[in-house]
């Protein structure tokens, strides 16, 4: 494994002097990418480089400084995009949305949108699809802590209305610090970021639906936000939330992580590091569930409660499904309030039912309220084994080659009624394994989410022949722009524009290499996105094999 120095050493000298890395000076350093490790004292100074470069590429927008006066950041534009119709720029996302019909498109280009306008979005009347232009990685909504993003609004508001790839950070609210879906709406939101948000109610997201059907919530990260009452980074009444990740939220009440109520369902998710900070007795940091509401195929970890239920709190609910999870490493204030799971019978028949999954410490992982009626939480099949995380303490949760719960998830849960797990990637066609992760056995890169600046971040692959060689590479998805430059035996890695090639490694005998990299603090409120490609160095051309590409935002 290759480490990375500390980027701030070859940052500083590009600041307000981008244009010396020439592209034939990129070009060079992409040549000795074997050079007895010269990539990677090269690695910080091309990813700066690289990353100036494609903000200051972006076609739209003006070029202006952040308040901190460090990083250059290019303003957004909004566009209407009327069904069949040319795009028509707009002052600011409101004012495409009011001025769009049923079934038209607001487009967001690249670049940061700040100010009065791009916050506080009231959609209403109509179904729209918001979304941006190249994804979370590069637009980004700061609400400067004056308002949420977006308030979704009124029964005209339907799926079919989409908040697709943006990033809505520091935004501030009663309810729904990021985002706010109204009882009589129910819009779809999908590959969003929602960070450092702050509410009384759903800190990033309060999704407030009573009745069937279901609103849903997909493939977003949902990271450091903070409430004083329910759900710090969701609360979701009557939602379908699936493939998230919901991490460093924080609450001084119930549900850390989220608050789940009125036949939501959670599945195929990350919910980690997720805190109660109230002196007094919160419950739930995982989640609080006031039922019914289904949990299927998650990954529930390091979370804590400063009352009952580390993990999950089960409260004033009739009944609780958990199945195929993994229950690790959650803390509840004293084992006996339930480390992992505590059954709140204090007003009458709740009951929770555990199936397939694995749970620390097994049935003294689970605890039920003394002070309640009797009752006691339905376990089946519940395994007591350590799932073998890749790397718990880096937060990566995917789990190894060896880990005991591969295949042995729950057999009512077959392929065909789960789309894809927690990555996206398939799951088996044998039993399905127990967590948020099925293992993959092509070429995978992970990072653990989200990004951190200013200290270590590790990338892993999985998935190697032993023995090859690894290329790691990073850049922006700056558009246009064209191939990186590249002379290694497998070209430019397709996912990425204009990528930097970071370091190489060599897969150990279980087919997996690692990278630790320090990004600096300057590349906050960027959105670095990773690749990485082996090969065979006895046969590189034939053996080229590409990995997946990852979005980490460093907030």
């Amino acid at each position: 494994m290759m480490a990375l120095p500390q980027l701030d050493r070859v940052f500083a000298p590009l600041m307000g002097a981008h244009l010396r890395s020439s592209p034939t000076r990129q070009r060079r350093a992409c040549a000795r990418w074997s050079s007895r490790g010269a990539e990677h004292r090269l690695a910080g100074l091309l990813l700066a480089g690289t990353l100036l470069a494609g903000v200051l590429g972006a076609q739209s927008g003006t070029l202006v400084r952040q308040a901190r006066g460090r990083m250059p950041v290019v303003l957004g534009q909004a566009y209407l995009v009327p069904q069949g119709g040319s795009p028509m720029p707009f002052p600011s996302i409101q004012a495409a949305v009011d001025a769009g019909s049923e079934g038209d498109t607001v487009r967001l280009s690249d670049g940061l949108f700040r100010g009065p306008g791009n916050r506080n979005v009231v959609v209403t009347g109509k179904n729209l699809r918001i979304e941006s232009q190249n994804g979370p990685a590069n637009c980004v909504i700061d609400c400067e802590r004056k308002g949420r993003g977006f308030f979704f609004t009124g029964p005209e508001v339907t799926q079919q209305t989409i908040l697709r790839g943006v990033t809505i950070l520091r935004g501030k609210a009663g309810i729904g610090g990021g985002i706010r879906v109204d009882i009589d709406s129910l819009a779809t939101i999908e590959d969003c970021v929602i960070g450092d948000g702050n509410a009384s109610f759903g800190g990033g997201i309060e999704y407030c639906r009573v009745t069937p059907p279901r609103g849903i919530i997909r493939d977003c990260l949902v990271f450091g936000n903070t409430v004083s009452s329910q759900g710090g980074g969701i609360r979701g009444f009557c939602v379908t939330i699936e493939r998230c990740t919901i991490v460093d939220n924080v609450s001084k009440n119930e549900g850390a992580g989220l608050f789940l109520a009125s036949n939501a369902v959670l599945r195929d998710s990350v919910i980690a590091r997720n805190r109660l900070v109230s002196p007094f007795s919160a419950n739930g940091g995982g989640m609080h569930l006031g039922g019914p509401v289904r949990v299927e195929s998650c990954t529930i970890v390091d979370n804590t409660a400063t009352g009952s239920g580390g993990g999950i709190c089960a409260g004033f609910c009739p009944y609780v499904v958990v199945s195929n999870c993994i229950l690790w490493g959650n803390r509840a204030k004293n084992p006996t309030w339930g480390d992992q799971v505590f059954q709140n019978l204090i007003f009458g028949s709740s009951n929770v039912v555990l199936r397939h999954s694995d749970v620390e410490g097994g049935r003294a992982g689970v605890a039920t309220n003394p002070n309640g009626p009797p009752g006691m939480a339905v376990l089946h099949a519940i395994l007591d084994v350590d799932p073998a995380f890749v790397d718990r303490a880096g937060g990566d949760y995917h789990l190894t080659a060896d880990s005991p719960l591969i295949g042995a998830g729950d057999p009512e849960l077959s392929p065909s009624s789960v789309e894809a797990d927690h990555d996206g990637e398939p799951r088996a066609n044998g039993p399905l394994d127990i967590g948020a992760d099925e293992r993959y056995d092509g070429l995978a890169l992970s990072l653990p989410l989200p990004g951190r600046t200013g200290e270590p971040n590790t990338l892993r692959i999985r998935g190697a022949q032993p023995g090859a060689t690894v290329l790691f590479f990073a850049g922006l998805q700056a558009q246009p722009a064209p191939a990186a430059p590249s002379e290694t035996p497998c070209g430019p890695p397709s996912g990425i524009a204009s990528a930097t090639l970071l370091a190489s490694s060599t897969a150990d005998p279980s087919g997996e290499a690692s990278l630790r990299l320090t990004i600096p603090p300057s590349l906050s409120l960027q959105t670095v996105l990773f690749q990485a490609q082996s090969f065979d160095p006895s046969s590189p051309q034939t053996t080229c094999t590409t990995s997946n590409r990852i979005s980490i935002p460093f907030p």
